[in-house]
């Protein structure tokens, strides 16, 4: 931020001027006289040689412009503006005071008694600053006597009535009057800088109060949007590990459901291969049967024939 105010680029005659200086002070120029001849070079210069000195101001005022704008919607330009009509209303209010036709204050007994003997007492002070001499007749006042003092006095009373007469006269003067407007209107152009400085201040105050307001939204808008999201993220958490659990109740019941199967079929084996070996064993056991009755009625028919034979 710009705290101070740009300085002002200097015009093309001036930075002319610069530029010979010490050409024209050595010429034997000095003060107002090298001002003069500065002025007759910058006369005599060519048009091309002035048109380069006018445009680098022109260039440079340009920036300063810009800087100055920037500058004036600072805070320090406002106090700036401020202390410049603080200014203007101390000298005007001097000028009003030192007015050519204002009457002067009547001085106190004291300060005549001091006009009377500075002199003197100036000769006496080994100490002739103006402090030292003060000091002396403030001793001579205080070791006068009360009939002298009266006196003084009396003539400050005097200066005093004529002043008052004098200084009531010139309040109706038309000197007065426009002094008086001249510090009634300094004086109503300072309050207007105040009461804009204070309208600014106001204004900054408000928009920082916005600003603070829409922050404050902006931080509770994240804040419960953050929320939402933990939220969210807790219940996408709990519903992946009721997921998660279904999914593992899921394979412990398939797992179940296959060691079950897996039993049945083994069951289911088991019994069928008991039954092969019973269907075997039968089956060997009718072959068995069958092979002896055969062999018996081979044997019966043998014997039958034999007996026949006989």
């Amino acid at each position: 931020m710009v705290s101070s105010p740009p300085k002002r680029p200097m015009s093309g005659f001036f930075r002319f001027a610069a530029s010979v200086r010490n050409q024209v002070q050595k010429s034997g120029f000095t003060g107002k006289h090298a001002g003069v001849e500065m002025g007759k070079r910058w006369k005599a210069l060519s048009d091309s040689k002035r048109t380069k000195f006018t445009n680098e101001a022109n260039k440079a005022m340009a920036t300063w412009k810009k800087k100055f704008e920037a500058y004036k919607k600072t805070p320090a330009y406002a106090k700036h503006l401020e202390e410049k009509a603080q200014t203007r209303l101390k000298k005007v209010q001097k000028e009003a005071r030192r007015g050519p036709n204002r009457p002067k204050r009547a001085a106190s007994a004291y300060f005549l008694f001091a006009n009377d003997v500075r002199d003197a007492c100036r000769r006496e002070a080994s100490d002739k600053s103006l402090a030292g001499v003060a000091k002396v007749v403030g001793q001579k006042w205080a070791a006068l006597g009360d009939r002298k003092k009266e006196s003084y006095q009396k003539k400050s009373n005097s200066a005093r009535a004529t002043y008052a007469k004098a200084a009531a006269a010139y309040k109706e003067s038309d000197e007065y009057k426009n002094a008086r407007a001249k510090v009634e209107a300094a004086r109503a152009q300072t309050e207007a800088g105040k009461q804009k400085k204070a309208a600014g201040e106001a204004r900054k105050k408000a928009q920082a109060q916005r600003k603070r307001t829409v922050a404050k939204k902006k931080r509770e808008v994240a804040r419960a949007k953050k929320q939402r999201m933990r939220l969210a993220e807790r219940k996408k958490s709990q519903r992946a590990k009721k997921k998660a659990a279904t999914e593992r109740k899921r394979a412990a019941a398939k797992k179940k459901r296959e060691r079950a199967k897996a039993k049945r079929a083994k069951k289911a084996s088991k019994k069928r291969s008991k039954a092969r070996k019973t269907r075997r064993r039968t089956a060997k056991r009718s072959k068995k049967r069958s092979s002896r009755r055969r062999v018996k009625k081979r044997r019966g028919a043998k014997k039958t024939r034999r007996v026949s034979r006989k």
